[in-house]
């Protein structure tokens, strides 16, 4: 996502509005792909899709945050309307916008209500994490540094300082927060190598404990996608275009506990680890009870995955052969998946949950080029996705 119109679009999948007025969001945007769970399924109570602002900031990749004005403490608009706060990152800042109350056309060029410096260019997505009182925004950047904010006075946030990984190259991934015995964990990947990172009570000092799990020759680039109840994540290898690797890791079999600290093991196990045709470097979408996982190859192969029993349920071959690196998103019903080169169209397509059977196959032009959403709106339903044109379909 390079362009400033899909960063404004992005914003208004997850707001539309009754005019005269922008609505309150039904379902906050807490990090990539929605929520932890990434199921990318937005619920909202409006009709149309507007442009609400622009503002030409730099290139951005990342999903923005989009929340509740009452739950950061903003008062209500003069007319009672509740304010809604949309954060994003771009190029090497991080910038927090208050939606306008009305909409206007055309679209205002709207400024940042504060902005915060970031290490480096970014390429992650921001995730919100709750903690003890406090509203922390994690983000990984294009280096070996993960960025930590404190926006529990959203009015005066906090810069509270890069935590430093010295084998981290490009850390691309949606941080994910675990809470493991009374800790809070945050495990991320490293882009261009086969490693994950666990950062362990990241608050406590400037230099908190971090453990890092090398899973081989390869890179890791999907954002770790909690399971089992949250005591577990996956996370994707990619070792190529004919050779991948899932891992799903139990907090369980990493570490102990040892005086109140989090302790690595001194062998610590895998809890399980399956074989792919292709590389996986998108993200997963997790079902509702965390033991089951959508997720699809670099070859577009799709796959259901129990994590309880650790086999796989189905693989769906519909759009195979296509390049893909984006995740799919949920219904009750279907997981629907990206796939398509740059140049030489693409597909969207829908695969049974249970059965792993193809329900419908949409063809592009243009390359599926973002993850899709499934919206919700006054009782309808339809799926919005972007392609590499340009045009969101």
């Amino acid at each position: 996502m390079q362009r400033l119109l899909i960063v404004v679009l992005l914003l208004l999948i997850n707001l539309l509005t009754t005019m005269p007025a922008w609505a309150a969001a039904v379902r906050a945007v807490t990090t990539f792909g929605y929520s932890q769970g990434r199921n990318r399924e937005g619920e909202v109570d409006g009709r149309y899709i507007v442009p609400a602002w622009h503002h030409p900031g730099g290139k951005s990749y990342s999903q923005p945050l989009v929340l509740s004005g009452r739950y950061l403490g903003l008062a209500d608009w003069p007319s009672a309307n509740e304010k809604v706060v949309a954060i994003t990152a771009e190029a090497d800042k991080m910038h927090a916008y208050v939606f306008p109350e009305r909409p206007s056309f055309p679209a205002p060029h709207l400024k940042p209500t504060w902005t915060m410096q970031l290490s480096h260019i970014t390429k992650s997505h921001p995730t919100l994490v709750e903690w003890q009182g406090q509203k922390l925004v994690f983000i990984g950047t294009e280096s070996r540094y993960l960025d930590v904010f404190d926006l529990t006075n959203f009015e005066r946030p906090k810069d509270l300082g890069a935590r430093e990984l010295p084998r981290a190259t490009d850390i691309v991934s949606a941080p994910t927060a675990f809470t493991w015995h009374g800790h809070l964990l945050i495990a991320y990947t490293s882009g261009r190598t086969g490693d994950v990172y666990i950062l362990v009570d990241p608050l406590l000092s400037e230099h908190p404990t971090q453990y890092c799990i090398n899973l081989g020759e390869g890179r890791t680039s999907s954002s770790p996608a909690p399971v089992l109840n949250g005591q577990a994540f996956a996370v994707g290898l990619d070792q190529g275009p004919g050779d991948g690797k899932l891992y799903v890791l139990r907090f369980d079999d990493l570490f102990t506990e040892q005086d109140g600290r989090v302790v690595l093991k001194s062998n610590p196990s895998v809890y399980a680890r399956e074989d792919l045709p292709s590389g996986l470097c998108a993200s997963f979408a997790v079902s509702d009870d965390t033991n089951t996982m959508y997720f699809g190859d670099s070859r577009s192969h799709v796959y259901g995955y129990d994590v309880a029993n650790r086999r796989f349920l189905w693989r769906n071959d519909a759009a195979a052969g296509l390049f893909s690196n984006r995740s799919p998103a949920l219904t009750e019903s279907m997981v629907i998946f990206p796939a398509g080169t740059r140049g030489a169209g693409g597909k969207l397509v829908a695969v049974d949950r249970q059965t792993g059977n193809t329900v419908w196959v949409k063809n592009f032009e243009a390359a599926a080029q973002t993850a899709p959403v499934v919206l919700t709106a006054l009782g309808a339903r339809g799926i919005l996705e972007g392609g590499s044109n340009g045009w969101l379909a």
